[in-house]
């Protein structure tokens, strides 16, 4: 169902305020994917059934709880989901609503952990020096959070890089990490080759090893402890931001973005917003602040738009062009873009400019009377400057 085509587009997007990731589909054809995927969920509660009956000749029922757990889990991901919006089936969960489906990722990662966890908590139980699973889960949690935080506060705006985490930094972040797990995986499944003997050791292994450096060791996990203290500092902040701008006080949500803004956090989107909901409240000297901030982090059509308006509120006709200017290089088949920076451009005294301008989205829509009239009357500026 993920992979069927989407009208009018080669892939989905999210838009403001939403998240999750952008899904670019196979492009199967509705009436394909009709009687293909019964097909293939056949197939699928075939060879589990098969598995199953398999299994239940080898091992008694109760030890099959754990299996049956991970089949469960993957089956919640993707298949269950995708059979009740197939078959237009009513749910009483909400976890399960078609509508919903851009959050699939964050619950396929949390499913993910926990299976993680449970087969390395198995492992480490069995490993010497084991020293009980509160620090073993702790030891996870921090390490997790080195390994997400770290990368993205040093390749962020306040450090070393430039975008944003919801410009693409997240993304690499997560591609990074994905390599990372898949290199622990010859570890934790215990696969053989040259991964395998560089990651699993034995009991002897350890103690042929050289000495560990615990100034060393000690540093690593006061710098996983620190990652984690940011990764907690980054929800706090994102649910205080989402709450302000809920009840309306956009005071508070800027202070959480700019708090956010210490870690390396700082959101172009959320910045956009806020610049938005200041504008529409007509404090133009606030939403131009933060929509130049949200600029800096990601160029966006949006992101000009709001700002040329805040512009022409301001009176600067000359720099709202210029924003227009920037959307058309970022959309140059938007007729409204065209039409918005034609308009900017003859109140700053720029006819000629905007007569191009509406050429072009005469151009895109040879049928729109008001595009026709706009350019008429352009023309008629330009006449009378010349």
């Amino acid at each position: 169902m993920l992979h069927q085509e989407v009208p009018g587009g080669a892939s989905a997007s999210l838009p403001d305020g939403r998240y999750g990731l952008p899904v670019r589909p196979l492009g199967i054809p509705e009436s394909l994917n009709a009687w293909l995927q019964p097909f293939v969920l056949v197939a699928y509660l075939a060879a589990l059934g098969r598995s199953a009956t398999g299994l239940l000749g080898r091992a008694a029922p109760s030890q099959l709880l754990a299996p049956a757990c991970l089949a469960l889990t993957q089956a919640l991901w993707f298949v269950v989901p995708s059979v009740v919006r197939q078959f237009d089936l009513a749910t009483p969960f909400e976890v399960l609503d078609w509508a919903h489906h851009e959050h699939y990722f964050v619950w396929i990662a949390a499913g993910h952990a926990i299976q993680y966890l449970w087969v390395t908590a198995f492992t480490a139980r069995h490993t010497p020096g084991h020293q009980g699973f509160f620090a073993f889960y702790g030891k996870a949690l921090a390490s997790s959070a080195g390994v997400w935080m770290l990368p993205a506060i040093a390749l962020g705006p306040a450090a070393l890089g430039w975008r944003s985490l919801d410009a693409g930094l997240a993304l690499l972040v997560a591609a990074a990490v994905n390599v990372h797990h898949f290199i622990l995986d010859g570890a934790i499944w215990k696969l053989r080759g040259r991964v395998a003997a560089v990651l699993i050791r034995n009991a002897d292994d350890e103690a042929d090893a050289a000495p560990r450096r615990p100034l060393v060791r000690n540093a690593v996990w006061a710098t996983c402890a620190l990652a984690l203290g940011a990764g907690l500092w980054q929800v706090a902040q994102e649910e205080l931001s989402r709450r302000a701008l809920v009840r309306g006080d956009l005071a508070a949500a800027e202070r959480a973005e700019a708090r956010l803004a210490w870690i390396g956090h700082d959101r172009a989107q959320a910045r956009r917003i806020l610049g938005r909901e200041r504008l529409a409240e007509g404090d133009v000297a606030a939403a131009r602040a933060q929509l130049e901030r949200s600029l800096a982090l990601e160029p966006s059509l949006a992101g000009h738009a709001l700002l040329a308006r805040a512009l022409a509120r301001a009176g600067d006709a000359r720099s709202a062009a210029t924003q227009w200017e920037h959307a058309v290089a970022l959309a140059p088949n938007h007729a409204k873009v065209r039409r918005n920076a034609a308009a900017s451009l003859l109140a700053a005294g720029d006819a000629q400019a905007a007569v191009a301008h509406l050429e072009a989205a005469r151009r895109l829509r040879p049928r729109d009377g008001a595009i026709a009239r706009e350019l008429a009357q352009a023309r008629a500026a330009l006449r009378r400057t010349l």
